[in-house]
């Protein structure tokens, strides 16, 4: 990967402990392995988020429909 400015940041030793087993499984170091689950989650938020806005959308659309069959 690229090279990234780096921060310091503070975790959980749990959660520490976890990327540091992440990192030695996948040959990565500790930084790409945060970058890459962040990137994930942002996307799985994001997909979440656009899906739940599209739901509410058609609820509403829904009521909409029921309140001018009255």
């Amino acid at each position: 990967m690229a090279k990234t400015e780096a921060v310091t940041i503070k975790v959980s030793e749990e959660a520490r402990k976890a990327l540091r087993i992440i990192a030695a499984m996948t040959d990565e170091s500790i930084i790409d392995v945060v970058n890459r689950l962040t990137k994930a989650e942002l996307a799985k938020v994001e997909t979440q988020r656009v899906t739940q806005e599209a739901v509410a959308r058609t609820g509403e659309r829904a009521e909409g429909e029921g309140r001018s069959n009255h």
